[in-house]
């Protein structure tokens, strides 16, 4: 397993959150793909993801050499997609900061585990040491995991992202994670979160150009 400081050399991406209609999933996947091809970023790179309680689509955009302010991505949304969405789309940019291969890296990872949160006044360099150092490192080491990595919203909020990529949704029920989840450490920094918003997603197929 191996630990990068700073992210894994991906650079940015683009966060974009819709709520679709359910009969219009393969025209907005077209034309989130086009989006990527606008901002001139790496299309192997755009992944999309659709929450299994709720049907939102999560898709990550990364940027190209010139990352497009948050307003450009809305306004282009907006413009492209608006009947396709079933309300306001939700547009924000992550900076990676820590990237981590799980025990099952090199597996298939059709399912996505997100955290998205916040932390109470003065607790955010203890949240940071937590998962640098214990949280995320143990969540990665545990079988099933084969990738996690901790992103900040640097335009958006909350502004701790962290995500999990996975190869079935009952990893998080397996002891290994329980246990990782359980720590004493772990029981001092969760109760500091605030805004937080935990979902699973399955992958969506894109097969654009």
């Amino acid at each position: 397993m191996s630990v990068e400081a700073n992210g894994d050399g991906a650079g940015p991406s683009i966060l974009i959150e819709i709520d679709p209609h359910a009969d219009m999933l393969d025209a907005l996947m077209t034309s989130l793909g086009e989006l990527v091809r606008a901002f001139a970023g790496d299309p192997a790179r755009f992944a999309a993801y659709q929450d299994l309680a709720t049907g939102r689509i999560t898709a990550y955009l990364p940027a190209g050499r010139q990352v497009p302010s948050v307003p450009d991505v809305k306004g282009l949304l907006d413009e492209w997609m608006e009947p396709l969405m079933l309300g306001p789309v939700s547009v924000s940019l992550l900076s990676p900061r820590l990237a981590v291969a799980g025990a099952s890296a090199g597996h298939p990872a059709p399912f996505r585990y997100v955290v998205h949160t916040d932390v109470e006044a003065g607790g955010a360099g203890e949240l940071e040491r937590w998962y640098d150092t214990e949280h995320m490192p143990g969540l990665a080491a545990v079988p099933g995991t084969v990738f996690a990595q901790r992103m900040i919203c640097i335009e958006g909020s909350p502004p701790y992202f962290a995500c999990y990529d996975l190869t079935a949704a009952d990893v998080l029920d397996s002891d290994p994670w329980l246990a990782v989840r359980t720590t004493e450490w772990s029981s001092r920094v969760r109760p500091t979160f605030r805004n937080t918003r935990r979902f699973m997603s399955r992958r969506l197929d894109y097969r654009g150009s």
